[in-house]
């Protein structure tokens, strides 16, 4: 018998003027802090999430989803927002297979959007 390990890979994109007018809103210097500190947020509630959904925790995936979803709109990241309104959906849903597909897309497409962020290089003039 052989397996074979599928590794789904779909673009990310970001809507770059959204992800712009963050950065310009609050000046170069103060925009990259805070462009930084909300990617790293972000990090954070993907790690939080995977911790949560390996734990059977639902209520603090949830909470984590909310929160990816906020920091994806606010960063124009859509598919990112979209997958976390999914997993949000799947938390009162009860379909657990279909919430573990969801969350490691959610890992998938979160980690794409976060390097898509990095390597955007907003121009801010």
């Amino acid at each position: 018998m052989q397996v074979c390990k599928l590794q789904p890979l779909e673009a990310v994109g970001l809507e770059y003027e959204q992800l712009e007018r963050f950065w310009r809103r609050l000046g170069p210097e103060t925009g990259e802090l805070a462009l930084g500190a909300a990617m790293e947020d972000i990090a954070l509630m993907m790690h939080e999430a995977q911790m949560a959904w390996q734990l059977g925790d639902r209520p603090a995936l949830r909470r984590c989803a909310a929160g990816l979803r906020g920091a994806a709109d606010r960063l124009g990241m859509p598919l990112l927002c979209v997958v976390a309104g999914d997993v949000l959906t799947l938390c009162d849903d009860g379909d657990a297979s279909a919430l573990a597909a969801t969350v490691a897309r959610l890992q998938r497409v979160g980690e794409r959007s976060l390097c898509a962020v990095w390597d955007a290089q907003v121009p801010v003039g």
